[in-house]
């Protein structure tokens, strides 16, 4: 997959290799809200290599059609998501009280107002450690400030301290149809450096992660 370059960002591959996640070296389940393209791609992926996700979803039918390999993209078969659901890797719920069961959750709305709906939904169950990232169609510090507030508010935490809030998006020059079912290169940033970090820990076992380095 091709990398892409910018004078002020530094660039981050996955140290861990995906035959060390199925060994079960890393174990954590991964929470994804939002079930469309982008949601399924990432839900798909992580558990490819070996994580168990759950995915979360307001529409009963989404999550009712994934529980029964129905597949909502042209990206995944219905038999690739059977067979995952064989291995007891992935899952769907609209059950937000089970974002406690996460060590991580990407919320894969690209919409604003659907982003804030779905950090209101989990921030009563909010643990302390979580890392907490949402896609975003451009990189821009816009959506920072709402979706922080919002999962503060319902939460009782601090980002930074008590969760770890990141944001991703993809980089203007990537060329997505030449990626196919593959996750593009994802241009990461944090609210503080170890939210930044924690964050691309978990992407770069994906995709290849780009992380900008001045935070907010």
């Amino acid at each position: 997959m091709a990398i892409h370059s910018f004078p002020s960002y530094t660039q981050t591959t996955s140290p861990f290799a995906p035959e060390d996640l199925q060994s079960g070296l890393r174990e954590e389940k991964i929470g994804v809200i939002g079930l469309g393209d982008a949601g399924l791609s990432l839900l798909v992926q992580f558990a490819r290599i070996g994580h168990r996700v759950l995915g979360f979803d307001f529409d009963a039918d989404t999550v009712l059609g994934l529980n029964a390999s129905q597949s909502t993209s042209d990206l995944f078969s219905e038999d690739d998501l059977n067979e995952l659901l064989k291995q007891k890797r992935i899952e769907a719920t609209n059950s937000f009280e089970r974002v406690a069961e996460v060590s991580v959750v990407i919320i894969a709305f690209a919409d604003l107002e659907q982003a804030l709906e779905a950090a209101k939904a989990i921030a009563p169950h909010l643990k302390k450690g979580t890392v907490v990232a949402h896609e975003t169609q451009t990189h821009s510090g816009s959506p920072e400030s709402g979706l922080k507030d919002a999962l503060e508010n319902g939460s009782g935490l601090s980002a930074g301290k008590d969760f770890f809030l990141a944001f991703s998006s993809v980089p203007k020059d990537t060329n997505k149809q030449a990626l196919g079912f593959h996750i593009a290169p994802k241009l990461l940033s944090g609210t503080t450096p170890q939210c930044l970090e924690l964050a691309a820990d978990y992407y770069s076992r994906i995709c290849d992660v780009i992380r900008q380095d001045d935070h907010s």
